[in-house]
């Protein structure tokens, strides 16, 4: 590098035993001014491939490549903002990751409320069951009731006292039409299911 090139790099940045990153934008910087495309190039190269080295040893090194076109937008975006493109590639991943946890954050919550709700219609349907089979079980206790005094109607005692078949067979006239339209209840609503967890 020519000597006027390092006199103006130490006036703007101090002396410096080692060049430092710093030193090395300046001295890209001047270069750009001063016409020394090709050299300004050579050293964008090398500050390219020092920034996307790592420190530890035995990682390898990361890089990307952007685009000319999305680059020069970029470029346009962060003058406008006047800030250096470091600082916009940093503040463009700083929101990406707030609003990438944020609908983490949404999406467990809303995880966890439709997990509640399944657990709670699951509970509502078991309830429902056992209420249903409850409501079964008195209908058919009501209809027996209602079928021996049909059957001891044309006798003296009020007391039924014929064979158990008979009663069956009555009860069952009765309860049948009711089971059946519960069952299509049933099965239109899914009310026995329990839902998918």
């Amino acid at each position: 590098m020519e000597p006027r090139a390092i006199r103006h790099i130490n006036l703007t940045t101090g002396p410096h035993n080692e060049p430092s990153y710093a030193w090395v934008e300046n001295a890209i910087s001047y270069l750009d001014k001063s016409g020394d495309i090709a050299f300004a190039g050579r050293l964008k190269g090398a500050l390219r491939q020092h920034r996307h080295t790592s420190a530890t040893p035995g990682r390898k090194h990361q890089s990307f490549s952007i685009p000319k076109n999305l680059n020069r937008r970029f470029q346009e975006i962060a003058k406008n903002k006047k800030v250096s493109m470091n600082e916009l590639f940093i503040d463009a991943l700083e929101d990406l990751i707030k609003t990438t946890t944020k609908h983490n954050e949404v999406e467990k919550k809303l995880n966890e409320a439709i997990k509640h709700e399944k657990e709670r219609a699951n509970q509502v349907i078991k309830t429902s069951k056992i209420e249903l089979e409850a409501a079964i079980a008195h209908i058919k206790t009501l209809a027996e009731q209602l079928s021996k005094w049909e059957l001891s109607m044309g006798s003296h005692d009020p007391e039924y006292d014929g064979d158990k078949e008979t009663l069956d067979a009555a009860t069952k006239k009765i309860t049948k039409a009711i089971e059946d339209d519960l069952k299509k209840l049933r099965a239109r609503n899914n009310l026995i299911t329990p839902r998918e967890s």
